[in-house]
Order: structure tokens, then sequence, then C-alpha cells
């Protein structure tokens, strides 16, 4: 009946971005350790304890992601069957390819949520937005 996506950016490169709202350089060593920590510690775990498995977790990195980040991304998604890495070349490529991912859902409705990499979210957050669907043609909430 529908396809749900939530979507995360996660690391991507834009030519306006280049301190963080707190003055700090971002896509150093530092900011990475510490986005990845914030990730996997409160992000990653209240997505994985959802208890409604029926959504794809579309998370976009830059393709300039250092190795040793690679290797975290490919172990979390060994964790999360529906935990989908997407590499990007910068900001300017993450709209397209969000189109292209999702124009090859098979379904007439589709689902989508934001979720920024430092923000968790209820266990219950999937089942709720999910709940609320009722074939609308456009909705927000």
């Amino acid at each position: 009946m529908f396809h749900h996506f939530l979507i995360t950016r996660f690391n991507l490169r834009a030519s306006d971005w280049k301190v963080s709202k707190s003055n700090k350089k971002v896509l150093t060593e530092e900011w990475h350790k510490d986005r990845f920590q914030l990730f996997t510690d409160y992000c990653f775990s209240s997505v994985q304890s959802q208890t409604n498995k029926n959504f794809k977790w579309l998370v976009f990195f830059d393709t300039s992601t250092p190795e040793k980040y690679k290797d975290i991304i490919k172990t979390l998604q060994l964790k999360m069957d529906n935990f989908i890495p997407l590499f990007v070349d910068g900001m300017d490529q993450f709209l397209p390819e969000i189109k292209s991912y999702i124009s090859k859902s098979d379904t007439k409705y589709l689902i989508t949520s934001r979720l920024d990499n430092d923000d968790c979210i209820g266990n219950n957050y999937i089942e709720e937005i999910q709940k609320r669907f009722n074939s609308q043609d456009f909705m927000a909430l």
C-alpha cells in the first residue's frame, strides 16, 4: 500500500557549509569522531529500536567519508536490515539520489520522514506516523 522512507543527511559537503552552529569547523576528523559517536549512541539505536520495522532508513554519506568511518557504517548495516547507507558526491547530489532511489518504489503511496543525524526518536515513532496514513494525496505531520 505504501513505502515509508526515513531520510537522514550525515556529512554531505556543501560549498557554503564550513562551520557548525557553534562556529566549529565541520567535516574534520574531530567532527566525524563526535558525529559518529552521537549517531551510533543515540540516533542509530533509537531507529533500530522501532517497534514497527516497515520502513527503510536512507542515510546519506559523502563519498569523501574516511575509510575508518565507512567501516563503522558497514558494521551498522549488518546490525539493521533497513539501514541503507547511500554515498553521494556532496549536497548537490542529495536530491537527485533521493529521487532516483524512491522512484524505484512499486507503490502508489510514499511516506517520508526526516531525521537529523544527532537526533533520536521514540520507539513508536514509525508506528505513529503510519497510523495516520489514510491514502492522502499530500499531508504534512
